[in-house]
């Protein structure tokens, strides 16, 4: 099937209301879900796409009333009338998650994945926020490592046998290793809102902080690198819109810049031929 005329916003439509959805879930507004998936359901669509989008509400809210057998036939139907969405993949996931089909659900996300890196308008940071609640869910699911040793391979192509979560460090707990004891918690803060998108604050606001999982700074740096120079960009941006001074801005930006760069030396990055310019990030001088 040929992509929609109107498919980038087809393809916006699903992702934002997958993600607000899940939202209001996990914030326990269930009802409120309910009412936005619904009054998204269009009884005469347009076309495929916006019969897709119809499904993806309709097999949501199945899941969330646990009627999962049928979630999972509207959300099949969906990928069935408009098979170029990464979303109602995403939705699967979450329905064969939910209901203990691991290796399912694992393979629905795989699809997800795959829609979304062969989009040539692919954006890591602007999709990113459909996979991280489903990442997770996997987590909490007690699934993090099945899921992490199928990923390296797409992480690492250029390995000749997959690498292990046994094996593998993580490169946030190299990184702040490398870093002076002082610093070594203003360190983790940035690298925590860089890669998780948190809400920024002032560097040393108290508090403990948690190491992000393996999987989570493992899917956020299997962007391409151009995607990474973007995801910067958009920091900065955050920490502009937030009131911060250029000196603060430019001190954050030099830890999130030593950190990929660190990532790069690591092999988790891969900075191919293709790429027409080297990214912002590996040749920027402190």
């Amino acid at each position: 099937m040929e992509l929609d005329r109107h498919h980038d916003l087809l393809r916006e439509d699903a992702n934002r209301l997958l993600i607000d959805s899940i939202a209001l879930l996990r914030n326990g507004r269930r009802e409120e879900a309910i009412a936005k998936l619904e009054h998204r359901i269009s009884r005469w669509p347009p076309s495929p796409g916006r019969a897709a989008i119809s499904s993806i509400c309709r097999g949501m809210i199945l899941m969330i009333e646990r009627r999962t057998d049928e979630a999972v036939d509207h959300l099949r139907e969906s990928i069935r009338l408009y098979p170029h969405l990464a979303a109602p993949h995403v939705a699967l996931s979450y329905t064969l998650l939910f209901d203990g089909q691991w290796d399912a659900a694992f393979a629905a996300y795989q699809a997800a994945i795959r829609i979304d890196s062969d989009d040539g308008k692919y954006s890591y940071p602007r999709v990113r926020d459909l996979y991280r609640p489903l990442v997770r869910a996997f987590e909490q699911a007690g699934r993090a490592e099945a899921l992490f040793s199928a990923y390296t391979e797409v992480l690492f192509p250029d390995e000749l046998s997959p690498l292990s979560p046994t094996t593998l460090p993580n490169p946030v707990e190299v990184f702040l290793d490398n870093q002076p004891s002082k610093g070594r918690y203003a360190c983790l803060q940035v690298v925590r809102e860089f890669i998780q998108g948190e809400p920024v604050y002032v560097l040393g606001r108290g508090g403990e902080l948690e190491i992000p999982e393996l999987i989570t700074v493992c899917t956020f740096l299997s962007a391409s690198a151009a995607d990474l120079d973007l995801s910067l960009s958009v920091y900065s941006g955050n920490l502009l819109e937030c009131g911060f001074g250029d000196r603060t801005i430019h001190r954050r930006l030099d830890i999130a810049e030593a950190f990929l760069k660190l990532c790069h030396e690591l092999g988790y990055i891969k900075v191919g031929k293709s790429d027409a310019d080297p990214p912002r990030w590996l040749t920027a001088q402190k």
